[in-house]
């Protein structure tokens, strides 16, 4: 379960705008019988919260102007499916390290237009690319 932290406040009923809203709001869910929820919250990271792990993942400074961040939550997504389909590591890992190590193409993460970069990612997976 993958909320961002818009939809993560919609569905808990508390507004969700720091790691510690996001813990709150993640421990309603686990109440409510999610095993696994990851709250994104943007330059703030990510909130991963099971009956065994609780933590929140920084997120990564890109070092430019992000352009669009459309599709960035798809990217992370991405990498993350990724990972846990090949028993790769997530915590411990920061946001860019998720998705650059864990990516079939890195520059997904790097993009500008990350709706591109997810469309080219895709297209390689289903082996169009």
């Amino acid at each position: 379960f993958t909320p961002n932290e818009t939809e993560a406040s919609i569905l808990s009923g508390i507004k969700v705008e720091t790691i510690e809203d996001a813990k709150v709001a993640a421990n309603i869910f686990l109440d409510r019988g999610v095993k696994n929820s990851i709250i994104t919250l943007g330059e703030l990271g990510v909130y991963i919260c099971n009956s065994e792990i609780k933590k929140h993942i920084h997120a990564f400074d890109m070092g430019v102007n992000v352009v669009d961040t459309t599709g960035a939550g798809v990217a992370f997504n991405g990498g993350l499916a990724y990972a846990l389909a090949e028993d790769k590591p997530v915590i411990g890992l920061n946001t860019w390290e998720i998705m650059k190590n864990n990516s079939f193409d890195n520059k997904i993460t790097r993009a500008n237009n990350a709706q591109d970069a997810v469309q080219k990612t895709l297209e390689k997976i289903a082996g169009k690319g």
